[in-house]
């Protein structure tokens, strides 16, 4: 298995920040917008006597939370963070694949927590800059579907060299920014892993804007599906927020153009991540 290799981009290697954090923030800066950045352990919140950095207080310090590319581990208190964030207003848009699948810890594992023993190494005097990943995935219980809508768990990874992917696009099942049918097809926007619904888990309101059936076992390692699609966490909030938008795909940043383009399907994705940003900052 060789999955640095990436057949659609290989200007970069897979699974690093160049692939997609990168390029999406590349992509960022041609539309002019400016954003804060955190990484995950910002997130986290640090200590309980230090504030959650999305938040002012109970208000939102921000509009919109941007999570893109590959944003596979987040430990409880991120998820919590971000619930909070949202349920007081705050809106999130997830650009990224096998999103918050692996729990992980900051410092040394809780005796409850873990099924690992520390790591052979000295702990730093504030005890939170090692990330340890807690478990292979969340019990059903606390799987991540019930936070971003959608899990890796029913979604599908297709990471051989021996697995060709091809028409691994979305189908719309309702219409975005005016299109119906399938897009994404010829470069195949659905992978390299994906999210799909899960039932009982994903919340009740999740609507799915675009499904793809990837059972095909010549083309995925871990057959499933994705099931891009949004909901509200606090019902009651107008509209335009506490809305949880997933693209549940990797791939999504590999398809914003950076400077000119025909390409139907990357105008089309371009279109359809400005029109979310703008919608949900508006």
């Amino acid at each position: 298995m060789d999955d640095e290799i990436d057949a659609f981009d290989t200007t970069s290697r897979r699974n690093t920040y160049a692939h997609w954090d990168a390029y999406f923030i590349r992509w960022l800066r041609t539309q002019n917008l400016t954003c804060d950045f955190y990484t995950n352990y910002d997130v986290d919140g640090f200590t309980a006597g230090e504030p959650n950095p999305l938040m002012n207080g109970a208000n939102t310090r921000y509009k919109l939370l941007l999570c893109v590319g590959h944003d596979e581990y987040w430990s409880a208190q991120i998820r919590a963070n971000i619930e909070a964030y949202q349920t007081a207003g705050g809106n999130v848009a997830i650009f990224s694949g096998n999103t918050s699948y692996r729990p992980v810890g900051f410092g040394a594992p809780s005796t409850n927590a873990s099924r690992y023993d520390p790591p052979p190494l000295s702990m730093p005097a504030d005890g939170k800059r090692t990330m340890i990943k807690l478990n292979l995935e969340w019990p059903d219980a606390l799987n991540e579907a019930s936070t971003i809508g959608v899990t890796f768990k029913t979604g599908a990874g297709s990471w051989s060299s021996d697995k060709v992917r091809s028409n691994s696009g979305y189908t719309s099942v309702v219409p975005i920014v005016g299109t119906m049918g399938r897009f994404g097809v010829a470069a195949s926007l659905v992978g390299y892993e994906c999210d799909g619904l899960f039932t009982g888990h994903s919340p009740a309101n999740y609507r799915v804007i675009a499904h793809a059936d990837l059972t095909d076992r010549a083309q995925w390692d871990q057959p499933g599906r994705a099931d891009m699609g949004y909901f509200q966490r606090d019902t009651t909030a107008p509209a335009n927020r506490s809305i949880l938008l997933d693209a549940a795909t990797t791939d999504w940043s590999r398809f914003l153009p950076l400077g000119g383009s025909t390409d139907p399907d990357r105008l089309l994705v371009r279109q359809m991540t400005l029109s979310a940003i703008q919608q949900l900052t508006g």
